[in-house]
C-alpha cells in the first residue's frame, strides 16, 4: 500500500497535499476515510437568545451534506459572556445549523454579526 504526496510550490501552497482521500486509523476496525475538507468563512448573526434558552442559526456552506462532520469557530467579538456554542451539524444539503445557548439564569443575550470559521469534514 502506498500514497502519493505532491510537493507544494512555496509561492502557492504550504503543507502536504494528499490526492484521492486520506484514511486515519487507530486500528483497522476504528478508522475514518476523509475524502474532502470544506473551509468556509460565513457571516453569522446571533439572534436574541432568552435566558436559559437555545437558538439555531442556519448558514450556507456549499457542498455540505448529511453525515458530514462540522466544526465551528466563532469570532471572539460574537461571544458575549454567557453565550455558548452547543453543537453544529449539516441540517440540509448545503446548510449548516449552529446551536447557541444563553447560559445565564436571567437576561437575554444578543450577539453581533461577525465572520465565523466553519470546517466540514466529508467522511466516507
Amino acid at each position: 500500500m502506498g500514497f502519493g504526496i505532491q510537493t507544494p510550490q512555496p509561492e502557492t501552497t504550504k503543507g502536504i497535499i494528499v490526492c484521492g482521500g486520506l484514511q486515519v486509523a487507530g486500528s483497522i476496525t476504528n478508522s475514518a476515510s476523509l475524502t474532502a475538507i470544506i473551509k468556509a468563512s460565513v457571516a453569522v448573526t446571533v439572534t436574541t437568545v432568552a435566558a436559559a434558552a437555545q437558538a439555531d442559526i442556519v448558514v450556507a456552506v456549499p457542498n455540505a451534506k448529511d453525515g458530514d462532520s462540522v466544526q465551528v469557530t466563532p469570532a471572539a467579538a460574537a461571544m458575549e459572556t454567557g453565550l455558548a456554542v452547543v453543537n453544529a451539524w449539516v441540517s440540509s444539503a448545503g446548510n449548516v445549523s449552529i446551536r447557541v445557548a444563553n447560559m445565564k439564569a436571567s437576561g437575554a443575550l444578543t450577539g453581533s454579526t461577525s465572520n465565523w470559521s466553519v470546517l466540514v469534514t466529508k467522511n466516507q
